[in-house]
């Protein structure tokens, strides 16, 4: 650990898109990567069954590292407290909401961060590097239903593509970790997953859909949640009517660019981005 100087930084509350997007990074970077909670039971699986390079572990500050990679998050409340020291070198996010900035930012509203490093890879992606990437921009989007952009579901192509694994199987995976450990507060109308927890809206529609119907639909979507969020249920998907999801829409990008503007560099989302910031990293190292 004396030696790390660069880290990618998964955020304190890990999900399967912090967690892949981290991953494939550090792979593609050639550093360590840190988890710092696994208590997101679809994390834990991941990491266990398919991570072929495991997270480091961080017991005391790190005096000597100089530059850490936030990936999934750009926000000071998610950074682990034993590195709210080092310097932030990168952040590669969807979240347009955030307080940290650094020289190098990736910043695009789209479905999930995973698909963001997916697309700076510039050649194809090892199959473990894959498996998270799709482990992470399902767990985000549903699967390519929530929130999800064409680029996402490109990235979802590419990735069944090179692991032979379909959206379909990413979802019984994750739908199966999550269910083994759904607990529901009936009082409360409240579902919590390792850590998370979703609230059943209050306002429900005529023909509004019946609890069990609530419970069976909140199970096949529970996965997307990266915070807390009221799931408003205001019509019967199977009616062809619309299942609204109440989430905090991202705020305009154009606040984020005045912040920025003059003091940092926003680099564009282009293949070009993984070079430019590895070239960096390895002067760094030279020192």
């Amino acid at each position: 650990m004396e030696s790390i100087k660069h880290i990618a930084v998964a955020h304190i509350k890990s999900d399967p898109d912090t967690v892949g997007s981290a991953y494939a990074y550090s792979t593609a970077m050639n550093m360590p990567y840190f988890v710092p909670d696994r208590t997101n039971p679809a994390v834990d699986m991941i990491l266990n069954t398919y991570a072929i390079k495991k997270p480091v572990d961080i017991e005391k500050p790190l005096d000597n590292l100089k530059h850490i990679h936030l990936l999934d998050f750009h926000s000071s409340v998610s950074l682990h407290p034993l590195l709210k020291d080092a310097f932030i070198d990168t952040i590669i996010d969807h979240h347009i909401e955030g307080d940290l900035y650094a020289p190098n930012m990736v910043i695009d509203p789209i479905g999930a961060t995973s698909t963001l490093v997916a697309e700076l890879f510039p050649y194809d992606m090892p199959e473990d590097v894959a498996i998270m990437i799709g482990f992470g921009i399902c767990d985000d989007t549903a699967g390519g239903v929530l929130h999800a952009t064409e680029r996402d579901i490109n990235i979802l192509k590419k990735v069944s593509h090179i692991t032979g694994k379909d959206t379909s199987w990413f979802m019984e995976k994750l739908k199966e970790v999550y269910l083994n450990n759904f607990q529901v507060d009936s009082d409360t109308r409240t579902y919590t997953i390792g850590g998370y927890s979703i609230t059943i809206g209050q306002f429900r529609a005529p023909g509004a859909l019946s609890e069990e119907k609530i419970m069976r639909t909140v199970s096949e979507y529970i996965w997307s949640l990266s915070c807390d969020m009221c799931l408003y249920i205001v019509s019967d998907p199977e009616k062809g009517e619309s299942l609204i999801v109440g989430k905090a829409d991202n705020k305009d990008l154009l606040p984020l660019l005045g912040k920025l503007s003059g003091t940092h560099k926003l680099l564009s989302r282009k293949v070009d981005v993984l070079p430019y910031i590895k070239q960096q990293i390895e002067g760094d190292k030279d020192e």
